[in-house]
Protein backbone atom coordinates (compact mmCIF):
# COMPACT_ATOMS: atom_id res chain seq x y z
CA UNK A 1 0.00 0.00 0.00
CA UNK A 2 1.30 3.85 -0.60
CA UNK A 3 0.31 6.73 0.36
CA UNK A 4 0.71 9.96 -1.32
CA UNK A 5 1.75 12.75 0.61
CA UNK A 6 2.16 15.47 -1.86
CA UNK A 7 4.59 17.83 -0.31
CA UNK A 8 2.94 21.80 -0.66
CA UNK A 9 6.03 23.28 -1.17
CA UNK A 10 9.44 22.09 -2.35
CA UNK A 11 11.75 22.00 0.69
CA UNK A 12 15.86 21.40 1.03
CA UNK A 13 16.68 18.46 2.92
CA UNK A 14 20.08 16.76 3.60
CA UNK A 15 21.34 13.05 2.67
CA UNK A 16 22.59 10.95 4.45
CA UNK A 17 26.50 9.83 4.09
CA UNK A 18 26.30 6.39 2.02
CA UNK A 19 22.13 7.02 1.27
CA UNK A 20 20.03 4.40 -0.87
CA UNK A 21 19.23 6.04 -3.84
CA UNK A 22 17.07 4.74 -7.13
CA UNK A 23 16.25 6.44 -10.47
CA UNK A 24 12.81 3.88 -10.94
CA UNK A 25 10.09 5.33 -8.32
CA UNK A 26 8.06 1.40 -9.46
CA UNK A 27 11.68 0.10 -7.61
CA UNK A 28 11.48 1.84 -4.46
CA UNK A 29 7.75 1.10 -3.76
CA UNK A 30 8.41 -2.52 -4.04
CA UNK A 31 11.52 -1.57 -1.40
CA UNK A 32 9.89 0.37 0.56
CA UNK A 33 6.82 -2.56 1.57
CA UNK A 34 9.57 -4.85 3.00
CA UNK A 35 12.62 -4.03 4.99
CA UNK A 36 14.98 -7.04 4.42
CA UNK A 37 14.53 -6.44 0.95
CA UNK A 38 15.44 -2.96 0.80
CA UNK A 39 18.58 -3.88 3.00
CA UNK A 40 19.55 -6.56 0.32
CA UNK A 41 19.09 -4.24 -2.27
CA UNK A 42 21.27 -1.76 -0.33
CA UNK A 43 24.39 -4.18 0.03
CA UNK A 44 24.21 -4.99 -3.53
CA UNK A 45 24.32 -1.29 -4.15
CA UNK A 46 27.45 -1.00 -2.26
CA UNK A 47 28.75 -3.83 -4.39
CA UNK A 48 27.99 -2.91 -7.54
CA UNK A 49 25.34 -0.45 -8.29
CA UNK A 50 22.25 -1.17 -10.27
CA UNK A 51 20.38 0.61 -13.26
CA UNK A 52 18.04 0.78 -10.80
CA UNK A 53 19.73 2.21 -7.50
CA UNK A 54 23.03 3.47 -6.16
CA UNK A 55 25.02 4.90 -3.08
CA UNK A 56 25.49 8.52 -2.73
CA UNK A 57 28.65 8.75 -1.16
CA UNK A 58 28.54 12.03 0.32
CA UNK A 59 25.84 14.13 1.98
CA UNK A 60 24.29 16.05 -0.24
CA UNK A 61 21.40 18.77 -0.01
CA UNK A 62 18.39 18.10 -2.52
CA UNK A 63 15.11 19.39 -3.16
CA UNK A 64 11.80 17.07 -2.29
CA UNK A 65 9.59 17.27 -4.86
CA UNK A 66 6.99 14.68 -3.15
CA UNK A 67 7.17 12.98 0.02
CA UNK A 68 5.00 9.65 0.47
CA UNK A 69 4.86 7.57 3.20
CA UNK A 70 8.25 5.88 3.16
CA UNK A 71 10.18 7.66 0.52
CA UNK A 72 10.50 10.57 -1.14
CA UNK A 73 11.12 12.16 -4.72
CA UNK A 74 14.08 14.49 -5.01
CA UNK A 75 15.79 16.45 -7.22
CA UNK A 76 19.94 16.48 -7.83
CA UNK A 77 21.87 18.30 -10.63
CA UNK A 78 18.83 18.42 -12.79
CA UNK A 79 17.61 14.81 -12.49
CA UNK A 80 15.09 13.09 -10.52
CA UNK A 81 15.91 10.73 -7.86
CA UNK A 82 13.85 8.36 -4.90
CA UNK A 83 15.60 7.42 -1.86
CA UNK A 84 13.56 5.99 1.86
CA UNK A 85 13.19 8.16 4.57
CA UNK A 86 15.31 6.94 6.76
CA UNK A 87 18.41 8.31 4.58
CA UNK A 88 17.35 11.74 5.32
CA UNK A 89 19.58 13.24 7.95
CA UNK A 90 18.33 14.87 11.17
CA UNK A 91 21.45 16.70 12.36
CA UNK A 92 23.87 19.39 10.52
CA UNK A 93 26.30 18.16 8.42
CA UNK A 94 28.62 19.90 5.55
CA UNK A 95 26.92 19.84 2.09
CA UNK A 96 29.00 18.34 -1.06
CA UNK A 97 27.92 18.30 -4.29
CA UNK A 98 28.65 14.90 -6.41
CA UNK A 99 27.42 13.44 -8.92
CA UNK A 100 26.31 9.72 -8.90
Amino acid sequence: MSFNIMAETEENVLLQPAAHVCTDEMEVQRLANNQQLREMAKALAEFKPTRHCFIMDHSVQVKVLEKQHSYIKFSHQEAVYYTFLDNLSTATQPVTSVTP
